[in-house]
């Protein structure tokens, strides 16, 4: 098969037959080279963190929409979203939009667009 621009073997699938190949498919690559070449790929088309250079997968702030990594993704108490640190109220254990807190005058637009 051909996925990330290198070719490997389908040794198992579960269930029985069905092989889809997605972003997050975890593939073991023997060759060294190739193996450096994929994460050096993978590295220049993610997104990085707002406050950091490290990859943010999945998560973005619900306020602004920003992409967080795991190490900067606070969890609101109230609504059960994650937020970043700048639109988190650490003595509530909230984001800023459950507390009550208003935000800058550059950031209501993207409070109101979200």
């Amino acid at each position: 098969m051909d996925a990330l621009g290198c070719k490997f073997k389908v040794s198992a699938t579960a269930p029985q037959g069905m092989v889809k190949v997605v972003h997050s498919t975890a593939v073991n690559i023997d060759n060294p080279e190739e193996r450096a070449r994929v994460l050096e790929q993978r590295k220049k088309t993610a997104v990085k963190c707002k406050f950091c250079d490290s990859v943010a997968i999945t998560t973005r702030c619900r306020i602004c929409g920003a992409p967080i990594c795991d190490r900067h993704r606070m969890f609101c108490s109230s609504c059960g979203f994650y937020v970043c640190p700048d639109h988190f109220v650490k003595e509530k254990n909230m984001c800023t939009r459950c507390a009550g807190v208003s935000t800058e005058p550059g950031q209501a637009a993207a409070v109101e667009a979200t």
